[in-house]
């Protein structure tokens, strides 16, 4: 299954821990604050305090990096489907300078932290793939799935913590919204178009983010301190890294790295 990670990337997930450290200096993480306390939306009534002792104003930003080759992509038959080219694989995708996009980042053994009202999210059909390749969203939110392909799609959600999705899509359609309860990383596929796949995060708290195509990601919200993440991609694996948000931010300060050893080498 797509989401699954491979032990063969231990080796590389304890190297690029040790490369994070001769790269970044003590309290030289992304550290910036944020308007004081949490930001205003979240609402601190009812959370644990647990939960309460981890939000707070800092945000911590950084960049998700691949040293070394970048992995081949993944074997598409190439052609047309109802009037569109097969797209190319989107499993990696590397900027020039080794920006990783498509990274879910996500706060360890987060505690549970209630939001409500929290907007509609939205998985798109166009042009023969799943836009976006990636989408990370909360429980209780309510998701949509929208096409805008002149074809029928199948959305197959291979969730195992929330009752699987399949779904049927003909034309261009928009489906009722899906709220999942559980939290989970599955994969997302489409039965009649093989090459379409996607990534399913729910998280049951707000501290995380997808890397962009620059592999830069915020997340925000976090109380000063010392906070262990998890970073996770589809084809490279999971690494786990620990920062300290105590320093006071610096300006103009260059982005901290977490690192990637690829497993092309």
């Amino acid at each position: 299954m797509a989401c699954s990670f491979q032990s063969r990337f231990h080796v590389a997930a304890i190297f690029a821990l040790w490369t994070i450290a001769l790269c970044i200096s003590a309290g030289s993480w992304g550290c910036r604050k944020t308007p004081a306390g949490p930001p205003a939306k979240w609402q601190s009534r009812g959370q644990s305090e647990r939960a309460k002792a981890i939000a707070g104003d800092r945000a911590f930003v950084a960049r998700i990096i691949l040293h070394g080759p970048i992995p081949p992509p993944l074997a598409i038959v190439g052609g047309q489907h109802a009037g569109h080219d097969v797209p190319a694989d989107e499993s990696i995708i590397v900027s020039p300078d080794g920006g990783v996009k498509n990274c879910v980042i996500f706060l360890k053994d987060a505690p549970v932290w209630e939001t409500v009202d929290l907007p509609t999210a939205t998985l798109m059909q166009v042009g023969l793939r799943f836009d976006p390749h990636v989408l990370a969203l909360r429980t209780g939110q309510p998701l949509i799935v929208q096409s805008k392909d002149q074809t029928l799609h199948n959305i197959q959600m291979q969730t195992r913590a929330n009752p699987p999705q399949n779904l049927v899509t003909r034309n261009e359609q928009t489906l009722d919204p899906i709220v999942f309860k559980s939290p989970e990383i599955a994969a997302i596929t489409c039965d009649v178009h093989p090459w379409m796949r996607a990534q399913l995060a729910i998280f049951e708290h707000p501290w995380f983010a997808v890397s962009d195509g620059d592999g830069r990601f915020e997340i925000s919200g976090l109380a000063p301190g010392k906070h262990t993440f998890v970073s996770r991609h589809e084809r490279l694996g999971e690494l786990e890294f620990t920062v300290d948000l105590n320093p006071a931010p610096v300006a103009n300060q260059q982005l901290p790295v977490v690192v990637y050893e690829s497993p092309a080498q």
